[in-house]
């Protein structure tokens, strides 16, 4: 624990404020303590040597008090290749209770680590609610509508930021944009591509709004082979396709952001 710490400080330390407990109650109070204090976790790393039904517990706390938190499994190296730790973290992960796993550091300033931490941070900080992100989502918490546009948005690899309607960012929010949400399900305000607002867009508007095309001119609509997914085998299919000189077109099912 002490080394883990060690690693954690060296490289979070200025950023972040580092906590190491050696028992799961320790860990389930302080979990508690900073919900109740309103601060915010990025991280929590559990070690696979606590019982199950104490890392169980832990993951439990974190994911009802620290809901956007990263929750990773720290397990020893050349653990993965044990059928049964193997199949615990796919079935964690399965369920939602990790994000993902990370070895434990074995040696001082071990950049492995280091380097898999800082991407839980990372995807942290894209999701974190009080970042200003790409895309903001303006709704109600329980809008299915919105919940369905953040996750499309997720899927295509598009930064987003959800502002709950009436909460003090939501309301910031719509004073720098000059926007009434009222009448609106979901307002969504992209900042980085000139202050663009969507009152209640499908998803096709929104991708427009982005950058994608999701529409053909009339005259090139007539193909050979339709494509639909950008998996190993759609790709195939479309390399294959095309050096028979056929017509081709590609639907991707996830595409990323476009270059700037």
């Amino acid at each position: 624990m002490d080394q883990i710490e060690a690693e954690l400080q060296r490289s979070f330390g200025g950023d972040f404020r580092v906590r190491g407990e050696l028992t799961a109650d320790d860990a389930l109070r302080l979990l508690t303590t900073t919900h109740d204090l309103g601060h915010r976790v990025a991280v929590v790393l559990i070690d696979q040597a606590f019982a199950p039904e104490q890392r169980a517990a832990v993951l439990e706390r974190a994911r009802t008090l620290h809901p956007d938190a990263r929750r990773v499994l720290l397990i020893e190296w050349g653990a993965w290749g044990d059928g049964g730790t193997a199949g615990n973290i796919l079935a964690a992960m399965a369920v939602g209770d990790i994000n993902y796993y990370v070895l434990k550091p074995w040696i001082e300033r071990d950049e492995l680590f280091h380097r898999a931490v800082a991407e839980f941070v990372q995807e942290w900080s894209r999701s974190e609610v009080r970042n200003l992100r790409e895309v903001v989502v303006i709704a109600d918490r329980h809008s299915s509508r919105a919940h369905a546009v953040r996750s499309m948005l997720n899927r295509n690899g598009i930064p987003s930021a959800f502002r709950e309607r009436g909460s003090a960012l939501a309301n910031g929010a719509l004073a720098e944009i000059g926007e009434d949400a009222s009448g609106t399900e979901v307002l969504v305000w992209m900042p980085v591509l000139g202050a663009t607002v969507l009152h209640d867009p499908s998803d096709a508007q929104i991708a427009e709004a982005w950058g994608y095309r999701t529409t053909l001119p009339p005259a090139d609509r007539d193909f050979d082979v339709l494509v639909i997914g950008a998996g190993p085998a759609g790709l195939a299919t479309a390399v294959y396709a095309a050096s028979e000189g056929v017509s081709i077109s590609t639907s991707a099912t996830r595409c990323r952001a476009p270059a700037r």
